[in-house]
This record gives C-alpha cells, structure tokens and sequence, in this order.
C-alpha cells in the first residue's frame, strides 16, 4: 500500500511505512535523535549502531527477496494462515508439513475438486434413489454453509470495523435468535411438503449472494447484524423441515443432527484453517452459493 517500506532488522524485525521517503540510515535516524534532543532509555545511538547496521540490513533485504509472496489483504488474510505454519513449525509435528502442503495447492485442488466430489455425491445419490438422502443431504449442507458464514462474518467484522470481540455475543445471539424464529416458524406449519424444502435450500442461495454484496460492498455493520439473523432463521426453518420429512421415512432421531453436525465439522476444520486465507473470503463465498445452487438441483429433482 505505501510506497516507501524498510524493515529494521533485529529479534523481532520492525517494517516502517510511509508515503515520504524513509531513511533508516544510522547517521539518518541517529542525526535526527541529537537533533530532536531526545533523551530515549532504549533507542540510543549504542543501541542503534547494532539495529542499523548496513550489513544485517541488506542481509535481511536478501533473505525477504528471496522467496515468492502473497499479499495479505482485508478479504484474503494469508498472515493468519502462515502464523499457523509458523507456530506448528517450532512442535516439530506433522502440522507444519501438513500445512506448507495446502499452501502450495492450486485453488482448483482447494476448490474445484471438492466441489466436483460434492456432485458427484448428489448425482450418486439421485441415481440410486436413495429417499432419506434427499432430507439428510441438504442438513449436512446446510450445516458447512452455516458455520463456514459465520466465521467468514465474524472475519469481516474485525476487518473493516476492528472490535468484534466486544460484539461477539450480540453477533452469536443473532445466529441464535434466528435458529429459534426460524424453527418456531417452521413448528407452526402442521404440513411439511418436499417442495417447501426446494424453496428454503433456495432462500440459502438467494442469502449467500447477499452475504457476497455485503462484503465486497462493505456494508454498515448492522447488515451484518442482519444477515447472521437472516442465516439463523433460514437455517432452523431447514432443520425442521428436512428432519420432519426424513422421520416420516425412518424412525432415527439422531440422523438428521449428525448429518448436520457432520457438514458443520467438514466446515470449521478445513475452511477456516486453510481455505479463507489462501483463497479469499469472496471467492469461497460464491463457492458456497454455486454449491447450494447444486443442492437446490438435488432437492428439486427428489420433490419431483
């Protein structure tokens, strides 16, 4: 973003920033201390002369120039991702191999495969007519698109507004409420149909495309406020319909919540980890939206 960057070497190395020229320079920075009369009990010249000096400085411009990078952006938080590896780096486990692996990966294995092995799924699926996948499939969809929503949320909000650990439980309470109106809504219906269920996975596409204007357009806070009420009440209303259809076929009242709980696993370990900072939130958004437009096909096509 800024033009001018140098970074003065040390333990923990300090990048300075500005739109002026930058000089870090002993005689520069040293100069400029007599002359302010600063009277420091850390920064001193005794100090200075190591941090500055030109041979660890142009050291350290070789070792950065020497590796490719990705630029770390509001919406593609790679820094957070490579603190992951970093600290995995110092247990001397499998996480950081594991991690460094995922970095290398093209978006199309990160992506488009599981997207493709998602399809396929569904289209298995329809083809053997299997009659509780149609509820049970949509749950653990819904449940990956849900947890993955949130955290991309709570992401945005840090981002642009900078105090979401002070909103966190109203942000949660939102999602919570909303699961509550959602499935109070949907308790009040005394018929459940199979074309109901196409029409709320559709109101998940129509959401997740919302959710995507809402970040590029970085839109007031409040919008967020919104739409995690908006993907909690769109959420508990699905629970309940595709549970009430699934229980008139099998008497298994745990299923449609593991299958749910199963989506919502799927979600929070891959996507959050590896996905958001390597790929970037609008990106993964859409992702989630052509893998609902899907659902919805998959749904559509049982209800028929």
């Amino acid at each position: 973003v800024f033009p001018e960057v140098e970074v003065v070497p040390g333990d923990s190395n300090i990048f300075l920033a500005s739109s002026a020229p930058l000089s870090i320079g002993l005689g520069a920075v040293g100069g400029r201390v007599a002359a302010l009369g600063l009277d420091n009990a850390f920064v001193r010249r005794e100090m200075l002369v190591s941090r500055l000096d030109p041979a660890r400085i142009e050291y350290l411009k070789n070792k950065m120039r020497g590796f490719a990078s990705r630029l770390n952006r509001d919406l593609s938080p790679v820094c957070y991702f490579f603190n992951s590896v970093l600290w995995a780096s110092q247990f001397h486990g499998a996480e950081s191999k594991l991690l460094g692996f995922f970095s290398g990966l093209p978006s199309f294995w990160l992506l488009d495969v599981p997207l493709a092995l998602y399809v396929i799924t569904l289209a298995m699926l329809a083809i053997l007519k299997k009659p509780a996948a149609r509820y049970l499939a949509p749950l653990a969809t819904m449940g990956f698109t849900t947890i993955v929503l949130e955290i991309i949320i709570l992401l945005a909000f840090q981002t642009f507004w900078g105090y979401v650990y002070s909103q966190l439980a109203l942000l949660l309470t939102m999602f919570m409420g909303g699961l509550a109106l959602g499935s109070w809504l949907s308790l009040r219906r005394k018929k459940t149909g199979a074309g109901e269920l196409a029409v709320i996975q559709g109101a998940f596409v129509g959401l997740l495309m919302i959710a995507h204007a809402s970040v590029i357009g970085r839109f007031t806070a409040a919008a967020l406020f919104a739409l995690l009420l908006a993907l909690g009440t769109v959420s508990g209303y699905l629970f309940v319909v595709a549970n009430r259809l699934y229980l008139a076929l099998k008497e298994d009242y745990g299923r449609g919540y593991a299958a749910d709980m199963l989506g919502s696993f799927l979600g929070a370990l891959f996507v959050s980890a590896v996905i958001i900072p390597l790929i970037g939130i609008p990106t993964l958004i859409m992702y989630l939206a052509v893998m609902n437009s899907f659902c919805l096909l998959f749904v559509a096509a049982a209800s028929r």
